[in-house]
């Protein structure tokens, strides 16, 4: 069974007939994605067969399965009892069925700090680029299945070099993803996140390590992790580092930090992108200031609700900002996690969240505008109601 028969037929059983047709056509529309963690696509069996490989490597018999993280950065991780059980059960358990239904168990997050945490923990479970060609294949079947033939990948950079990486091991990576891609019909290009956790020195010194190397598609920096305890105005040499050597920007703001956060983005790191951005609700004139069209906002109303960066679907922004005449592109964020895809999010956004047929060519129309690479795609043309 193929992922895009499988994923069809999981998404549309309950659906009635009508409903069934749009989830359909809206799959098969051509369409861009810029806001896709690489690691945020990951699904329980892909971790089941990352961990198997795991088990033939003796430093990770012998030390633990976060043995590649600061011992700092392993106390955090531990603090969450729910990944905690994951590590302490797969070190004692060499059955190739148990470990699955670990990796299921693993995606039941009590708690979105268990998220968080469960993530972070993924970036410590690979030796070599090529570790990880089972979740290459998996993106870019992704990709293809749901015709999106543009995509910007977000990778945390700062957390895999943390582990040990080189920027030659990152090259690999991205050199590897790109021609599976390529192979398939979709263009993919790379967002490295420098994840603000990491202080804005240990980004830059990491950034011009980066350089040192000719790496495949690498079109943008952002920052991810905890916003509202590290600040966008704290990396504003990075971002500026970023821009002389015309490297793109973007950054998760208004996530989970005030409107104010969105501001500091765009005016002090000069950003042309913000990823989420739904606390722009909260002031008018943050919300005048992206409606002035130099900047486009990545929304991902499925993940919203997991991170609880919204109290319920319901409660999303998103209609009201396009409203405003705010420039609006949809993603999926971390659609293996949060058992979402791109063609759900368009879904949610016509069934749920009240916007039309036009309302969605125009964000996929957005996001080809906004790429960062240029693209050959003809724009799609705008009817009034779908047909």
């Amino acid at each position: 069974m193929t992922m895009t028969k499988h994923e069809f037929m999981t998404m549309t059983a309950s659906m009635n007939p009508v409903d069934a047709q749009l989830y359909e056509k809206l799959r098969q529309v051509r369409k861009p994605e810029l806001h896709l963690h690489f690691r945020g696509c990951l699904r329980p069996h892909i971790l089941h067969e990352l961990m198997l490989h795991l088990k033939d490597k003796p430093a990770y018999q012998q030390h633990g399965l976060l043995h590649k993280f600061p011992a700092d950065v392993q106390t955090i991780i531990r603090d969450s009892a729910h990944v905690s059980k994951f590590i302490h059960t797969w070190q004692q358990t060499t059955d190739p069925q148990t470990l699955l239904v670990l990796c299921q168990e693993l995606w039941q997050f009590p708690q979105t700090y268990d998220f968080f945490m469960s993530y972070l923990m993924t970036a410590g479970m690979v030796d070599e680029p090529q570790d990880l060609d089972p979740l290459i294949q998996y993106v870019v079947d992704y990709l293809a299945s749901h015709n999106i033939v543009y995509a910007e990948i977000i990778l945390s950079v700062s957390e895999y070099m943390m582990c040990g990486w080189t920027p030659a091991m990152i090259a690999q990576l991205c050199s590897r993803a790109e021609a599976k891609a390529q192979a398939q019909g979709s263009t993919l290009k790379w967002i490295f996140d420098f994840v603000r956790n990491f202080n804005q020195a240990e980004s830059i010194a990491r950034f011009q390590q980066l350089l040192d190397v000719e790496i495949p598609g690498w079109v943008a920096i952002t920052l991810g992790g905890e916003e509202a305890k590290y600040p966008a105005r704290d990396f504003q040499e990075l971002y500026k580092l970023a821009a002389h050597h015309d490297i793109q920007l973007t950054c998760h703001a208004g996530e989970h930090a005030p409107h104010t956060s969105i501001i500091e983005a765009v005016d002090l790191l000069k950003c042309v992108r913000i990823g989420h951005g739904v606390t722009a609700v909260e002031s008018r004139s943050t919300m005048d200031r992206l409606c002035r069209g130099d900047v486009t906002v990545e929304m991902c109303p499925t993940s919203n609700v997991y991170t609880q960066a919204i109290t319920h679907l319901g409660a999303h922004p998103i209609k009201a900002m396009m409203q405003h005449g705010i420039p609006i592109t949809i993603a999926s964020d971390d659609p293996g996690f949060f058992n979402t895809s791109l063609t759900k999010e368009l879904y949610v956004c016509m069934t749920e969240l009240g916007l039309d047929w036009t309302e969605i060519l125009t964000t996929i129309n957005q996001g080809f505008n906004a790429a960062f690479s240029p693209l050959q795609h003809e724009l799609h043309e705008l009817p009034t109601a779908p047909h």
